[in-house]
């Protein structure tokens, strides 16, 4: 670790517990941020795992999984307010146009592309 801090328990997920991070460190014997195939290793290993397994501790979802908490959170945010859906095209995309509409303050994006 570079400066020292107390890791803050977000995300349990067996067997690594509730400092995953710290822990999966110990056991590859990870360092630095230069030993690039065991931070490689240690994220194969979590990453997933957590998304899939790893139960939320904190906040409004605390006791729920993480992947079940991402869509209950996504429609959080877009009846708050506080987001908007966004796609893009499938399609080769020949200019993207960007547009303000200052009276719905929303952003509108024009995409023209070619039909195959």
């Amino acid at each position: 670790m570079i400066l020292p801090f107390d890791p803050v328990p977000i995300i349990e997920v067996k067997p690594y517990g509730r400092l995953s991070a710290p822990t999966i460190c110990s056991q590859l014997k990870i360092q630095s941020q230069n030993d690039r195939y065991e931070l490689l290793e240690a994220k194969e290993k979590i990453y997933t795992k957590s998304f899939y397994d790893g139960i939320l501790l904190v906040g409004k979802y605390a006791n729920t999984k993480v992947s079940d908490a991402k869509k209950l959170v996504h429609d959080d945010l877009i009846s708050n307010g506080h987001a908007y859906v966004y796609s893009e095209s499938d399609e080769k995309v020949l200019e993207k146009i960007n547009c303000y509409d200052h009276e719905k303050k929303k952003c509108f994006v024009g995409y023209f592309s070619i039909k195959r």
